[in-house]
Order: C-alpha cells, then structure tokens, then sequence
C-alpha cells in the first residue's frame, strides 16, 4: 500500500492543481447486481465529467500500472445498501420495482477535496476481502481541489 501512496500522490497533487470544486447532481436511485449473482446493490447514481476524467486518469495512470489492468472498477454512485438475492427471493421483484419507481428530489453537493483512504477491517474474517466489507478508514493525505477549471 506504501508503494501505491507514493505512486499515486503526484497524481492527485496534479489533479487538485488543475480542478476547482466539482458540483454533483445525484440522477436517480439505481442498483447493480454482482458479478457473482449474490447480491444487489442500491445506490444514488450520479454523474459528472470531470470526476469522470478524474477516475479514468487514476486508473489509467496508477490503478493499472501498480495492480494491472482489470482489477479495479467502480460505478459512480454512493451505495446505501446492499441485499442478498437468496435471502429477499420472495420480495426481489417488489424491491427492484420500487427502486425503478422511486424519484429523487434535487439532491446536489460539492466535492472540495480529494483523499487517499486507508481501511482496516473492523472484523476479521476468513476468505477473500470483500468491497462489501466494514472497514476502520483513515486519512492519509488531503488535496483541496484549487485549480483553474470550473466544474459546475
């Protein structure tokens, strides 16, 4: 993790010194399914070009170079909950349509900084480390978005 810090440090100090604060308006209420089937996701979705730029660049530029290509990949939402398909097999329909139907009122906020993240699990557990899992997280550098571009 150190040697990724470091990597990716410069990456981010050029990113702050080039955006101003980015406003996000949240779009719809959504969910995704799993790669292996388990579960749903449901989040706020969100979109925004250039925190997209932003999120192509590091990937490109760090996630691929230290953990290679394909191992990392992120929708843009914030995920309120999650649900296991086998438990909730007699309401999965019901839920799936309501969240369809649910409309969002203007939810809008600004990003003013950007962070690298440390996270321990607060339990620890055997197997693999899931995203799903509840992490301890700690801050380990803040860059305040200052550069010259707008982004509203």
């Amino acid at each position: 993790s150190t040697k990724f810090i470091n990597y990716i440090n410069p990456l981010m100090r050029a990113i702050a010194a080039k955006f101003k604060p980015i406003e996000i308006n949240m779009e719809k209420l959504d969910y995704f399914k799993r790669k292996n089937g388990s579960s749903i996701k449901v989040g706020l979705k969100y979109d925004n070009d250039k925190l997209l730029k932003m999120k192509e660049y590091l990937k490109i530029n760090a996630i691929d170079k230290v953990f290679g290509e394909e191992t990392f990949c992120s929708n843009m939402y914030i995920n309120l909950f999650t649900f296991n398909i086998k438990k909730n097999r007699n309401n999965k329909k019901r839920i799936l349509e309501n969240i369809k139907k649910f409309k969002l009122r203007d939810i809008k906020f600004n990003i003013n900084r950007l962070c690298i993240l440390k996270g321990e699990p607060i339990k620890v557990r055997r197997g693999t480390p899931s995203a799903e899992d509840e992490m301890l997280l700690e801050v380990v550098e803040e860059f305040t978005l200052k550069g010259q571009f707008w982004t509203y």
